[in-house]
């Protein structure tokens, strides 16, 4: 990259001239608590069978490379399934994919 061998814009290319990095995003603890809260109340009010059920046929249907998973996801998300309980259920199927670094 240092080379120029290629462009990755916003990094070593098009930055408009902008040289310094962006601030990092830093949340307030008293919005991260309450999220927290929320989120805690969402999962006891919730009804578990339909999670676990939502989340196997996931795992199911992900396995099978013919079929759509949007209908499923609908339904995760109907069921009140979080992003991260979707997205692990998905990875116990696909896996985890890591960029390769290049130097």
């Amino acid at each position: 990259m240092a080379k120029g061998e290629w462009i990755q814009v916003g990094v070593n290319g098009y930055t408009e001239g902008d040289d310094t990095a962006p601030s990092t995003l830093s949340i307030n603890p008293a919005v991260e608590t309450q999220q927290l809260a929320a989120l805690a109340a969402m999962k006891l009010s919730r009804d578990d069978d339909a999670v676990r059920e939502t989340l196997e046929r996931l795992k199911t249907d992900a396995g099978d490379p013919t079929i759509n998973l949007m209908p499923d996801l609908i339904d995760a998300a109907r069921a009140h399934v979080t992003v991260g309980e979707s997205m692990a259920a998905l990875e116990s199927v696909f896996g985890t994919w890591y960029e390769r670094t290049v130097v």
